[in-house]
């Protein structure tokens, strides 16, 4: 009876503890009617629910509000309802509670309240079962995709998750149970596929292979002749392979190269071979089928047409190309006409009879026999004259022509083409022409038995005349001319022409029978006389002697000072010859001549005379030169000065003062500037601001001298607290300009008014960052030596990561726990990390953190953004309760 009695006692016991727990949590107050609808969860969930009938409840109240009893157990994301009752409720820890709908009437604004009873109850753990895949290990070439591997039980896994440890290597996606591979680069990775209700991650071995090809040919059989070089074949998708070998698998049949995609095969003997072409890339090596046949060769005769007399021998016909020919046979079709042999190369050919016929000429190595076309004819002879010219006078006759084979010819006969000009005869062999009239024509010259008729050329000139001067011998000066020489049988002569063996010395020209010389350059020289009807020329001799000049100078007096030099210009210097030039005192002043200016240097005070002379000068001439003392020019070390008001420089010299006379320094305005002189060190004390000249001169100065002064305002460095500056976007910094007092009409300015905003009041600076970036502050002033910059860099804006928890204690083997990122939207791609993964477990979606206690311990949860001040550690305590 006990042992019954004591579990029954205990059960009546909790249910009395469940009722006054109930009726203790039950919200007290008037109006408030419990409904029968209640909401049920596991804890560690979120979800939406809705208000059963809502319509009813919206009839006739608004402005509703809902909000849970304890929101230990749970609590509601967001009090006010949605329009359509649902909200959103968030089950915190196992146990009871009650859920309050308040709202108030739409006529009297009276409040009333709902209870909706709630129960969180402990999360059950899914059954973990094994993932099964298809396969464990996938090869893939790059560029290519693997779908071969099949998730077999993806509709028992729940929250599939499949990665890459690698991306770089391959990529992954699933769709449903298919898992899709893509290779990216050549190398090793594995995929992970895990799910919630997994035992444990499965593993898929990748290797990515580089991809392979295969290899392309143009062709693939080629036949060759010994020697030859073919680059018929093409690699046709060359681009795409890596290292391509070629190689001939007997290289004394072929050797084999390639140049980028072409392959260049050269014939070395007779035979047959294969050519392997291969690439790292290549799916398989290819051959190439190569036949190498003996080279044969195109008969390349100099000749293959030949005539040839009776009787006679020809050789000219050459086998050009003898030596690349094998046993070479020469055999004539009709060897009654002609026969023929060759002797190496040539062929020879002897004429029997005449007629035609031809000459077979073949090789072993030949590709085809060829044909030389003979005819034989009678033997004829070439007319053979002593001469093919001939001129002669009006009124001569001439046999000096004969024919010198006129034995050998039949029946010769001559003609004259124009009998009015010139008659023509033969007796044997000498030919007789007789001049008629003044003119040209031919003579024709034949026999029976000529090859060919000959032409004799026939000028009958007319009558001819010694050409008779008036003297052969002239002297003439250059640059001048001569007509004492005349041509006295001048109307006889037809065009008269002159010639000059040295045209530098002379000009001829004539004016009917006089001849004018006209002398350039001295010197000895020819001048021939000739006309149509000379019998001969004739030659003057001509001496042309040198031409004097007055010597032409730019100036015939000058002034020097003392130590200085001046030119005069010997202006038709290249017309004179052996210049010398001399002073008439050298110790007043020296000459010396450099090509065509004279060059004179002043000793000393006085006056002197330059004499001036030449070979081919008329007369001497003089050059006045009056020598003065010696002035000198200021040399300032500086013409141009700027100071600030009150202060002294001394960096300006006179830099000759020691060449200087009583030096005197004077300034247009002491207000401006005050003026020293320390031994040629110009001392100048700046006064007031303004411009003002310095004016040095000399008792033996060419000319007095200015310095230029210019007195501005006192300038400063602009002095700042800090030239360099680092704010975050958004942020506010402020830099002090130290010597503000000091400056007039300040200005600020920003190279990049998009990156920041810059104001300033008085001393202060105020820099506002707007956009992340680097930018220049420019800060000046009217009276600064130099702007001054402000280097700015603006980084972008960093947000405290704000989570509801920081520290959480759960029970392992407990429901998830989970905690949420509040500022979650805000924050550039969030990171969290579990630093014990053997601890705990830790999964992340969106904003919410889920923690799952393995084993008992402590653990940290790190979690970082790219735009996150710091990193915030969340510290977990797994305990057994």
């Amino acid at each position: 009876m006990r042992k019954i009695f004591k579990p029954l006692a205990i059960i009546i016991l909790i249910i009395g503890l469940i009722f006054l727990t109930f009726m203790y949590a039950l919200p007290k107050g008037k109006d408030k009617k419990v409904q029968e609808q209640n909401f049920v969860m596991n804890h560690g969930n979120k979800d939406w629910h809705w208000i059963e009938n809502w319509e009813q409840y919206n009839k006739d109240h608004k402005n509703f509000e809902i909000y849970s009893n304890n929101t230990d157990i749970a609590h509601v994301t967001e009090k006010v309802i949605h329009d359509d009752g649902k909200f959103e409720l968030n089950a915190n820890s196992v146990g009871q509670t009650f859920l309050t709908l308040v709202g108030s009437t739409k006529n009297s604004n009276l409040e009333k309240k709902w209870i909706f009873p709630t129960e969180i109850y402990e999360s059950v753990e899914p059954e973990k079962i094994n993932i099964e895949i298809s396969n464990n290990n996938s090869s893939i070439e790059t560029g290519n995709t693997d779908s071969s591997i099949v998730i077999k039980n993806y509709l028992s896994l729940s929250n599939l998750s499949i990665e890459s440890t690698n991306k770089n290597i391959a990529t992954v996606f699933n769709d449903n149970e298919i898992i899709h591979i893509s290779a990216i680069a050549e190398g090793e990775t594995k995929i992970i596929v895990n799910a919630d209700n997994a035992i444990n991650p499965v593993e898929i071995n990748v290797i990515v292979n580089k991809k392979l090809f295969d290899i392309e040919l143009s062709n693939d059989n080629i036949n060759l002749q010994t020697e030859e070089i073919n680059s018929s074949i093409s690699i046709k998708n060359y681009k795409s392979l890596m290292n391509v070998s070629v190689k001939s698998k007997n290289n004394n049949v072929v050797q084999v190269t390639n140049e980028n995609e072409i392959i260049k095969v050269t014939a070395l003997a007779e035979g047959e071979t294969k050519i392997i072409v291969n690439a790292d890339n290549a799916k398989s090596p290819i051959e190439i089928n190569v036949i190498v046949n003996k080279k044969l060769f195109d008969i390349e005769l100099s000749n293959n047409k030949i005539s040839i007399e009776n009787g006679q021998t020809n050789s000219s016909i050459i086998i050009k190309n003898y030596k690349n020919l094998e046993n070479v046979n020469v055999d004539i079709k009709n060897s009654k006409i002609a026969s023929v042999i060759n002797e190496g190369e040539v062929v020879k050919v002897t004429a029997l009879a005449e007629g035609e016929t031809k000459i077979i000429v073949n090789a072993d190595n030949a590709k085809n026999p060829v044909e030389i076309n003979v005819t034989v004819t009678k033997k004829l002879f070439i007319i053979e004259l002593s001469n093919n010219n001939i001129s002669i006078e009006n009124g001569q006759a001439s046999s000096s022509i004969k024919i010198k084979n006129y034995e050998s010819l039949n029946n010769v006969s001559v003609e004259s083409k124009n009998i009015n000009v010139a008659q023509v005869t033969n007796e044997n062999e000498v030919i007789k022409v007789t001049a008629l009239a003044e003119g040209e024509t031919k003579i024709i010259v034949n026999a029976d038995n000529a090859k060919n008729p000959v032409e004799i050329n026939v000028i009958v000139t007319k009558k001819l005349f010694n050409i008779e001067l008036s003297n052969n011998n002239i002297s003439v000066e250059a640059e001048k001319t001569d007509s004492t020489i005349s041509i006295k049988n001048f109307e006889d002569l037809n065009n008269v022409s002159f010639k000059i063996t040295n045209e530098k010395n002379i000009n001829v020209t004539n004016e009917n029978e006089i001849i004018k010389v006209t002398g350039l350059v001295e010197g000895e020289t020819k001048i021939i006389v000739n006309a149509d009807n000379a019998i001969t020329p004739v030659e003057i001799n001509v001496i042309v002697t040198k031409k004097l000049f007055n010597i032409e100078l730019s100036n015939k007096e000058i002034s020097i000072e003392a130590g200085q030099s001046d030119s005069i210009t010997i202006e038709n210097y290249n017309s004179l010859k052996n210049i010398n030039i001399e002073s008439k005192n050298s110790k007043i002043a020296l000459v010396i001549n450099e090509s065509n200016n004279i060059k004179i240097s002043a000793i000393a005070e006085g006056e002197t005379k330059i004499i001036v002379n030449a070979d081919n000068a008329i007369t001497p001439v003089e050059i006045n030169v009056i020598v003065t003392k010696k002035l000198f020019n200021i040399e300032l070390s500086n013409d141009n000065i700027t100071l600030e008001s009150g202060q002294t420089n001394s960096s300006i010299r006179i830099n000759n003062y020691d060449s200087l006379v009583n030096v005197g320094i004077k300034s247009k305005n002491n207000n401006v500037a005050e003026i020293k002189n320390e031994n040629g060190i110009i001392k100048i004390s700046a006064l007031a601001e303004g411009e003002t000249k310095i004016i040095v001169n000399a008792d033996n100065a060419k000319n007095p001298v200015e310095i230029n002064v210019i007195v501005t305002k006192k300038l400063f460095n602009i002095e700042l607290s800090n030239n360099n500056i680092s704010i975050e976007a958004e942020q506010n910094d402020l830099i002090t300009i130290e010597n503000f007092e000091n400056l007039i009409n300040v200005s600020i300015k920003s190279n990049n008014e998009d990156i920041i905003g810059v104001v300033h009041e008085n001393e202060k600076i105020k820099i506002e960052g707007l956009v992340e970036g680097e930018t220049k502050i420019i800060v000046n002033a009217d009276n600064a030596k130099n702007p001054v910059e402000i280097n700015v860099t603006i980084t972008k804006k960093l947000i405290d990561i704000k989570v509801n928890k920081t520290k959480v204690k759960i029970r392992v083997g407990s429901a998830l726990t989970k905690i949420k990122i509040l500022n979650y939207e805000d924050l550039e791609n969030p990171e969290v990390k579990n630093s014990s993964s053997g601890l705990i477990t830790v999964s992340v979606k969106e904003d919410t953190i889920s923690i799952k206690a393995l084993l008992i311990g402590d653990a940290t949860i790190t979690v970082n953004a790219d735009n996150a001040r710091e990193i915030v550690k969340i510290e977990v305590k797994a305990r057994l309760i």
